[in-house]
């Protein structure tokens, strides 16, 4: 850890947070939470000394259903460079400018920082057609990040990511099971379980039929956000027998670069309100750690995409 940024963080740790305002209006109890019903949907208040990090989760901009090279949540957001998809994502920046937060981090590997450094100024100095050939101009990171930093002022964005592959973890002889394979039917389950098929293809028509602001506020609402995760556990634990836990594995590791990201955010970040731009996945896992994490508060980014 360098210097400066060390200083930065004992200063932010001594300093008194902004205080609890209209964030935390109508809040109760020490979570913020109006009652009991609410506990799955209610975010933890915002408190003294803790950094805000609001988890915007997106959809990968650049991706399309059949060339995402085995992405199977992928949905295709058309064209994001023609006329009405850059108004869309114009007032969705917007709308996330007025959370004004001090920093904007991105899903891009920590490690190099360097190279949005680089593709940020291009950005700023010449526009989409700068940009160098690795990062892709659809790509969520310029189309969302690069665009709000840019309209705040703000220096680049902070890469947080770790990559990880999620096979990372299983042992040598364990053979590399493929979430699909893994996935119970819903059908042959006790308990109620989202089919995947089916929610990629509303998410599809959502997309089509719709703006990116509207996708957006579905992509983030808590229930939406669940699915995800059912999902996934539902694949690690019935993959699963006793003494054989290679689907485990799979869910271990993407865990293991959640955890890695929350690091990094902490590491690598200044500033008490940071904006993260992930894909959505990410976000039930960050918003579990960020809340137990002592020195963080997660934020929910629906108020602003009002």
């Amino acid at each position: 850890m360098n210097a400066e940024l060390a200083l930065a963080r004992r200063q932010f740790l001594a300093t008194t947070a902004v205080g609890t305002t209209a964030e935390t209006a109508g809040c109760t109890g020490p979570a913020g939470r109006e009652s009991v019903d609410e506990v799955d949907d209610a975010w933890p208040a915002p408190r003294e000394g803790k950094r805000r990090v609001m988890l915007f989760g997106s959809t990968h901009l650049q991706h399309t259903a059949d060339g995402d090279g085995g992405n199977v949540f992928a949905v295709d957001p058309g064209d994001v460079l023609e006329d009405d998809r850059q108004r869309e994502l114009a007032d969705l920046v917007d709308r996330l400018a007025t959370w004004d937060p001090d920093r904007v981090a991105v899903e891009w590997p920590s490690a190099e920082q360097e190279i949005i450094d680089e593709a940020y100024t291009d950005y700023r100095d010449g526009g989409i057609e700068a940009l160098p050939e690795r990062l892709d101009p659809t790509n969520e990171i310029v189309q969302i990040g690069f665009r709000l930093a840019d309209r705040l002022d703000h220096e680049p964005p902070a890469a947080v990511d770790y990559p990880q592959n999620l096979t990372a973890l299983l042992e040598s002889e364990e053979t590399p099971p493929s979430f699909e394979s893994l996935l119970p039917d819903p059908a042959d389950v006790a308990y109620p379980l989202p089919a995947l098929e089916e929610t990629i293809a509303e998410d599809q028509r959502l997309l089509d039929e719709g703006t990116l602001l509207e996708y957006h506020r579905h992509l983030n609402d808590p229930d939406r956000a669940r699915w995800n995760d059912e999902l996934l556990f539902a694949a690690a634990l019935e993959g699963s027998d006793l003494g054989e836990y290679p689907a485990t594995s799979l869910l271990t590791a993407w865990y293991q670069r959640n955890i890695r990201i929350a690091a990094n955010l902490w590491n690598g970040v200044d500033g008490e309100r940071v904006l993260l731009v992930i894909g959505a996945s990410h976000v039930p896992g960050l918003r579990h750690l960020l809340t137990v994490a002592p020195m963080f508060v997660p934020v929910s980014p629906l108020p602003s995409l009002e």
